[in-house]
């Protein structure tokens, strides 16, 4: 053992689900008492400074922005940039129609510079009514899905895990059913089942009344576009050798969407527009575009194929809070506008309840509640949803 006097943690927790989370963060603080060290604690989340730092520093564009007592600065933050910071995230407590983003709290002088705090009652904050009263038409209805692995054991045996131990649930058109549970749960095995890019043991998924999961690779292939998935890593999920143009004409040009080439960058660049991104960014790769630019270019590549049904697998987790807010806004003016269904996917029980109207709770492959979002958060029914609900973090703003 190296015996630190200063540990630096660096982001120990992104992408981790909360209950693992917590156990590193009670890890880490047991250790930093133990050891009589110090840590520098490194995060885009000020809800996480809550829970482990004595003092915090808030940093933009290379400058401290504001210094102090963490109690202090969470509590009565002085910079509007804290405060925007603090306000971005979504909260158990309300439900804001589009959640704040930076910009809503800094002003602009002509040269782009952030002068001025704008107070948070100028921000238009209605509450977004969420959940399902009965009667929606039902889009999606999986039956008793299955999905298991198999390991060798021994020369001769082989040992089953069951990954999805009989799923069934319903999605409601133009609503959101979000999946919530612990890392290994199910939650994105679901999704790629879905997506057939994993093959199911067992159940059906009744899509317009057809099962996609009995249909040849023929037949799925006119429900494919209907169905389509953003990944967690947007670093990943676009082929850095060809221009954001390329990546939205492809899907175009195998499913025969468009007549011709010039139709189809028409529609591209529509697309761009829809998902706040330049018309020039239409020639440049992926490389040359922040994390939640390039998610924006995967939504916009998911839309190119006017989908019904959109499967967000941890699509927002690998982005700071601010970039986060941008996106949850988007897909939500998204989904008013073309009547998208989402399954949304998240290890972040925060976000789940801000965007979904029904969430459903995986542990080890099996679902162990389905409830509307407030009803689920305000009156938790199963031990395991009461402890990952306790396992939240929760930041302070006056």
């Amino acid at each position: 053992m190296c015996e630190p006097k200063l540990l630096i943690a660096d982001e120990p927790t992104t992408a981790l689900d909360v209950t693992i989370q917590k156990q590193i963060l009670d890890l880490l603080e047991t250790l930093r008492k133990r050891r009589q060290m110090s840590m520098l604690f490194i995060t885009h989340d000020l809800a996480l400074v809550n829970e482990i730092a004595d003092q915090v520093i808030v940093m933009r564009h290379g400058e401290i922005r504001e210094y102090g007592l963490a109690k202090e600065v969470l509590e009565r933050p002085q910079d509007p940039y804290t405060k925007a910071l603090l306000l971005c995230r979504p909260t158990l407590s309300h439900r804001p129609y589009r959640l704040p983003v930076i910009n809503d709290f800094l002003k602009q002088q002509q040269d782009g510079q952030l002068v001025e705090d704008v107070q948070l009652s100028e921000i238009k904050i209605t509450e977004r009514k969420r959940g399902l009263v009965g009667g929606e038409e039902i889009i999606l209805d999986v039956q008793n899905l299955k999905k298991s692995f198999f390991s060798r054991k021994g020369f001769f045996g082989k040992e089953e895990y069951q990954a999805v131990k009989g799923a069934s649930f319903q999605l409601a058109k133009g609503k959101t059913l979000g999946l919530v549970g612990e890392s290994g749960s199910g939650k994105t095995t679901i999704g790629l089942l879905l997506m057939r890019l994993q093959q199911a043991t067992g159940g059906q998924a009744l899509f317009q009344g057809k099962d996609i999961l009995a249909m040849s690779e023929k037949e799925f292939r006119q429900y494919q576009r209907k169905i389509q998935i953003i990944f967690q890593n947007p670093y990943a999920s676009l082929n850095p050798r060809f221009t954001v143009g390329q990546i939205l004409m492809e899907p175009m040009q195998i499913h025969g969407i468009g007549s011709n080439d010039a139709e189809r960058k028409r529609l591209a660049l529509e697309l761009l527009d829809k998902v706040s991104l330049p018309v020039q960014a239409f020639d440049r790769y992926p490389h040359e575009f922040s994390g939640g630019q390039r998610q924006r270019i995967a939504i916009a590549r998911c839309l190119t194929l006017k989908p019904e049904i959109l499967i967000c697998d941890e699509s927002v987790s690998a982005l700071d809070v601010s970039v986060q807010a941008q996106v949850l806004n988007l897909l939500q003016d998204l989904q008013d506008e073309f009547g998208l269904s989402y399954i949304f996917i998240s290890h972040d029980l925060s976000v789940v309840k801000y965007i979904s109207d029904q969430i459903m709770v995986m542990n080890h492959g099996d679902i162990v509640e389905i409830a509307n979002s407030d009803e689920l958060y305000q009156s938790p029914q199963h031990e395991y949803t009461k402890r990952l609900l306790s396992a939240i973090p929760q930041a302070v703003v006056e």
